[in-house]
Order: structure tokens, then C-alpha cells, then sequence
């Protein structure tokens, strides 16, 4: 068959189901990295909780674990969207710093470190009670109780919070930027595949 037969009869051209594969391409990408998101969610959470468990365990933050977080982030990202690009290490970084705020603010808010902290303001009032206040002994439980709550409460009303600590804490404050940055960093290391050959790391 001749070229100008070829042409007429349709044979070598392409046709619209054909011309349609790129949509169809984006589609896939578009849902590769909503599995990407949706990974890299699930592994910063997973990273949260460990991070939040050691920090109401023990009464201490680790801001080291931030760096866990994170790259938990962006092996959920890996694990569940089956890719590795620079956007998939974008959105894990991102999944992945959330994560860390998330954790570390509740961290803050919650956990051992908090009981012992009420459980040495309770002996420290106690203790100055039985010597400013001679009534003190006299009072009943309850009012003795009663009494605490209404100090523990007014202290509370003057707690700096999440923010407030961190600029008292310039040191902590730096631990937690610089492991929130390893965090972040190999979030989208491992998202975007740029390791070692055979390596997350």
C-alpha cells in the first residue's frame, strides 16, 4: 500500500483514545501523590506518637525525635504512594513538619512532665502554707484541697504556654529548630528518592 493510501485509510495515525493517555497519565499522578499525602500522614503520625509517648512516659521532651517524625513522614509518603519524586519529598517535608508541631505542641500540653509539675507545686504550697498561714493545719482536707486548686489555678493562668517556653528556653528552643530541620531534610530526602543507592538514609 502506497504512503497516500497508508494516509487515507487511517493506518500509522494516532488516534483520540491514544491522544487521551496523557490525561490519563496526570490522573495517576494526581492520585499517586494523594497516596503520597495520605503515607506520609500515617508515618509522621506513627513518629508523633512514639515522640508523645516518650515525652508523657518520662516527663522529658526529645527533640530528637523530631528528626524520627520526619522521616517517618517521608517513608509513608514512599511506602504508600510507590513513588519517589521532588514532589512527593515536598509533600512529605511539609506532612512532616505538621507533624512535628503537632507532636511537640502536644508533648507540651500533656504527658508525666505535667503530673510532676502540679505534684511540685502541691508540696512547695504545702510546705509554705505550714509556715505562713496557722490556720493551715487546722483545715480539713477538702479545704486544704481547696485551697491548692485555687493556687494552682491562679499559677496556671501565669504559664507562659507552648510559645511563651520556647522563648524562655533559647535552648530548646534551638534543639527543636535544628531536629525539626533534620526532620524536614529527610522527609524530602526520602520522598524524593535522593539517598544512597539501597539506603533511606
Amino acid at each position: 500500500m502506497s504512503n497516500l493510501e497508508s494516509e487515507f485509510s487511517g493506518e500509522g495515525q494516532s488516534y483520540p483514545q491514544q491522544a487521551a493517555r496523557p490525561g490519563g497519565a496526570t490522573a495517576a499522578a494526581n492520585q499517586n501523590l494523594a497516596l503520597s499525602a495520605l503515607g506520609a500522614a500515617v508515618g509522621a503520625g506513627f513518629g508523633g506518637l512514639i515522640w508523645f509517648g516518650m515525652a508523657y512516659l518520662s516527663g522529658m521532651e526529645f527533640a530528637m525525635v523530631a528528626a524520627l517524625v520526619g522521616a517517618m513522614a517521608g517513608w509513608g509518603a514512599v511506602w504508600l504512594g510507590k513513588t519517589r519524586t521532588e514532589a512527593v519529598g515536598g509533600i512529605a517535608a511539609l506532612v512532616g513538619l505538621i507533624g512535628i508541631f503537632i507532636a511537640s505542641y502536644a508533648a507540651y500540653h500533656h504527658g508525666m512532665h505535667v503530673e510532676l509539675a502540679k505534684a511540685q507545686f502541691r508540696n512547695d504550697f504545702y510546705y509554705a502554707q505550714t509556715i505562713e498561714n496557722p490556720d493551715f493545719d487546722h483545715m480539713s482536707a477538702p479545704e486544704k484541697e481547696a485551697l491548692f486548686e485555687k493556687a494552682y489555678q491562679g499559677a496556671l493562668a501565669k504559664d507562659p504556654g507552648y510559645w511563651g517556653s520556647l522563648k524562655e528556653d533559647p535552648l530548646g528552643l534551638a534543639m527543636m529548630v535544628l531536629f525539626g530541620g533534620f526532620g524536614v531534610y529527610y522527609a524530602f530526602r526520602v520522598g524524593s528518592g535522593i539517598t544512597r543507592e539501597g539506603s533511606f538514609w
